[in-house]
This record gives C-alpha cells, sequence and structure tokens, in this order.
C-alpha cells in the first residue's frame, strides 16, 4: 500500500477520455453513460493532456436542478443546449471545490484519503509533475485494490 498508485497500476492509465468547457453537455453526458465514467477531466483544448478541472454526474444535476422544471422536455433542453462550463458554473462558490487531482507518485493510502475528502467525486485523475493526464483511479479502482492485496500478518517467534 506504500507504492506509488502508478506502479500499483491502480486504476485505468490509457485511453483516458476529456472534454473542453466548450463542450456540449450533451456530449459530455452521453460520454460519461457509454463508457460509465462518473467523471470526466476537462481540459483547456482537444487533444491537450493538461486538466483544469473535472466534470462530475453532481455537476450535471445541479444544472438541471436549476431549471426548476419537472417537465422532462425542459431538462432535456437544457442537457441539449447547455456547455459543460455551464454545468462547472452551477456550483455554489461557497464550496471551493479543487478539482480532484493527484500526483503520480502519490502512494495509495494517500490517493485513498484524497479521494475521500470530495464529496462529489467517486474519481480522482493523476497527473504527471508537469500536470498533464495520466492516469484515472475511482473508488472501486482503490477498493479491488485492497481486496486484492496478498498481504500476510508478520511471523511471531
Amino acid at each position: 500500500m506504500g507504492r506509488s498508485v502508478a506502479k500499483a497500476a491502480v486504476g485505468k492509465w490509457q485511453e483516458l477520455r476529456t472534454v473542453t468547457k466548450d463542450s456540449s453537455l450533451r456530449d459530455a453526458v452521453e460520454l460519461m453513460v457509454t463508457e460509465g465514467l462518473s467523471s470526466v477531466p476537462v481540459v483547456e483544448r482537444p487533444n491537450s493532456l493538461k486538466p483544469t478541472d473535472v466534470l462530475c454526474k453532481a455537476d450535471v444535476v445541479r444544472l438541471l436542478a436549476t431549471t426548476k422544471s419537472e417537465q422532462p422536455t425542459n431538462l432535456y433542453s437544457t442537457i441539449m443546449t447547455a456547455t459543460v462550463d455551464d454545468a462547472l458554473r452551477s456550483r455554489d462558490p461557497r464550496d471551493n471545490i479543487d478539482p480532484p487531482f493527484c500526483s503520480f507518485k502519490d502512494s495509495v493510502v494517500s490517493v485513498i484519503d484524497k479521494t475521500l475528502a470530495y464529496k462529489d467525486f467517486r474519481c480522482i485523475f493523476a497527473l504527471d509533475d508537469a500536470g498533464r493526464l495520466m492516469g484515472a483511479i475511482s473508488v472501486s479502482d482503490l477498493m479491488r485494490h485492497i481486496m486484492t492485496q496478498r498481504i500476510r500478518p508478520p511471523l511471531t517467534g
């Protein structure tokens, strides 16, 4: 558990998906639903690996709640016309939410602590020393790692 998340290969370290602030919320939600993602990194421009924020399910739901309508057509219309930035701006500024990022060098235990500190995020994204996206580590990935460790108690003599 003292190894880094990268060396322990916890999470996903290839083919990570991103969106930009200008991406349509419809495309972002479709990506999250079809890929089974709870959140997706937001980058400045397409093909960039430097995330500035993370869009999560709670951001989408919070934006939908601001439509103040129970009509499914209005909720659908919101998703169809909004951008990722609209959803990010729906956060309460008093929450002062830092994006869920960690270093690829962080220990598994450290990443568990950081992940649990976020109430809306169930995934933390590992960055390299230059701030480029390297990996995605979900709560499920961390649980799987803990359960598959073969840790034996020390021998007593």
